[in-house]
């Protein structure tokens, strides 16, 4: 498996100002490989991102080539999943489920972002992501950067990622958590590839409501 550089906490490097302290990242990873058991925050249904531990942020590029980060997007509560345009099951299914259930808020769908992060620099350029936003519904922004600034990402978000040699070309196995944050930009909830249509229509709810 050809790992990224920076995409596992073996490779020991440090990216960037706001990367935890490697006690703290240990603490995290963890926490993260026990997920399915933590129990959810009330009011919330799913997990709630562990105290203390450092909220993370990017800089990557939208489809029109702005610079963005998490601050572009304050005010708006977002939902943040890493993965590749040509993901065959696990990110098609985490997108359709985020359309259903902000479908699910109405009017208040408007003040909610679903941010993908591609995480296939290679194949997924802009006009790629562009369509493949456009068929999970308006409010879906698809982001892109180096790799150097995915990795950075993936690596602020404890996502992990590997190129895994597949025919003549290459998929990629990839973390398949979902990220919500609050209008304020602070990483709030984490929910696994299970979590139902329900359970994110409700933690956005919530969010919105807080």
């Amino acid at each position: 498996m050809n790992k990224r550089p920076g995409t596992g906490p073996a490779t020991g490097r440090r990216r960037g100002p706001r990367t935890a302290p490697w006690h703290g990242r240990v603490a995290v990873l963890l926490w993260l490989a026990l997920l399915p058991a933590v129990a959810p925050a009330d009011p919330y249904r799913l997990t709630a991102w562990p105290a203390g531990a450092p909220s993370p942020d990017f800089t990557l590029r939208d489809g029109s080539g702005r610079v963005v980060s998490l601050a572009s997007y304050q005010g708006t509560v977002l939902a943040v999943y890493f993965g590749f345009a040509h993901c065959p099951d696990a990110c098609p299914a985490m997108l359709g489920k985020l359309k259903v259930a902000r479908a699910r808020l109405g009017r208040d769908a408007a003040r909610t972002r679903v941010l993908f992060i591609s995480l296939d620099p290679g194949r997924d350029s802009p006009a790629v992501l562009a369509d493949y936003a456009r068929a999970f519904g308006p409010g879906v922004i698809a982001l892109s950067g180096s790799p150097a600034e995915i990795d950075r990402a993936a690596h602020d978000f404890f996502v992990q990622y590997a190129h895994v040699p597949e025919g003549e070309g290459y998929t990629i196995d990839h973390s398949t958590g979902v990220f919500l944050l609050d209008a304020a930009g602070r990483l709030r909830l984490v929910g696994t590839a299970g979590a139902s249509v329900d359970d994110l229509a409700h933690d956005l709810h919530q969010l919105l409501s807080d």
